[in-house]
C-alpha cells in the first residue's frame, strides 16, 4: 500500500485507486492531444482548399483508441480486470 500526503497528514491509499487515477489522467492527456491535433488537421484542410475532408479518417481511427482509453479509465470493466483474473486463478488452484 502506498502512502500519499494529503493536507499534511499521511493517509494510505489503495493501489487500485492510484492506478485508476493514473488512467484517468492519462485519458485526459490523450483526449487533449486528440483535440489539438484534430484542430490542426482541420485547419490544414481549411487552408488547403477544403477538398476531400481527409481529416475525418485520422479522427475516426484515433477516436476508436480514445473510446477504449475512456472505457479503461472510467468504466470498471470486469472482463479485463487483472484482479478478477487473479481471483479466478486462485479458485482454479483451490479446486485442483
Amino acid at each position: 500500500m502506498e502512502v500519499i500526503e494529503n493536507n499534511n497528514s499521511k493517509e494510505p491509499i489503495e493501489e487500485n485507486i492510484i492506478k485508476m487515477a493514473q488512467r484517468r489522467v492519462s485519458f485526459k492527456k490523450h483526449l487533449m492531444s486528440y483535440l489539438i491535433v484534430s484542430c490542426i488537421f482541420w485547419s490544414i484542410w481549411l487552408v488547403s482548399g477544403m477538398g476531400y475532408p481527409w481529416p475525418v479518417w485520422p479522427m475516426f481511427g484515433w477516436g476508436i483508441a480514445i473510446a477504449f482509453n475512456y472505457m479503461s479509465a472510467y468504466k470498471n470493466s470486469s472482463l479485463f480486470s487483472v484482479e478478477n483474473e487473479i481471483d479466478q486463478i486462485k479458485k482454479e488452484r483451490q479446486q485442483s
